[in-house]
């Protein structure tokens, strides 16, 4: 019940990617992506940052259920209208036995040859 209004919020106010598999199956579906901030970073073995300055190497992912990027390769690309992202962990969310939402950590994308 809970994860309805989850995937609700994620396809109304989310943002359109592309998932990109190694396998180069492409998929889009709609979620969030932002910098992970100097407390979330603990996830990634941060380190500290001065004030005022902002850590763009890791982004959070998060996004719908029904695309389980949790079983895709490590490797996989999300590509968004202005950058894109490789996928360096991925985790289901569950509420009770259901599965509210993927969350993972994403780094910059730096295609081979630039």
């Amino acid at each position: 019940m809970m994860d309805k209004y989850i995937i609700n919020t994620i396809e109304e106010y989310g943002r359109s990617v592309e998932i990109i598999s190694p396998e180069m199956t492409k998929k889009i579906t709609k979620a969030f992506i932002q910098p992970l901030r100097y407390k979330n970073n603990s996830y990634v073995g941060g380190k500290y940052i001065d004030l005022g300055k902002v850590d763009e190497t890791n982004f959070l992912y998060i996004g719908k259920n029904d695309i389980r990027l949790d079983l895709y390769p490590l490797n996989t690309i999300i590509k968004t209208d202005e950058e894109s992202y490789v996928v360096t962990r991925a985790q289901k969310v569950c509420i009770k036995e259901d599965i509210a939402y993927i969350w993972a950590i994403l780094k910059l994308y730096v295609e081979e040859g630039y």
